[in-house]
């Protein structure tokens, strides 16, 4: 995965691309609207939880 300043693009390989490419053509390559969606919401959900579990290790403690 790339990170850029607004965006962030995946990549992956495997062996069997150049065969699948050459039978289907370039349009099998990429995310759907559907999957990008799917995508966008573990990637937030999966971010939230993260910054929440910083912000409890790092928050002052009120005593009780």
């Amino acid at each position: 995965m790339k990170t850029h300043q607004n965006a962030f693009e995946m990549d992956a390989t495997d062996p069997k691309t150049p065969a699948l490419v050459g039978k289907y053509g370039e349009e099998i390559l990429g995310l759907t609207d559907r999957n990008i969606n799917e995508a966008s919401e573990i990637i937030e959900e999966t971010l939230v939880k993260q910054f929440e579990q910083k912000i409890d290790t790092y928050a002052p403690k009120e005593p009780r």
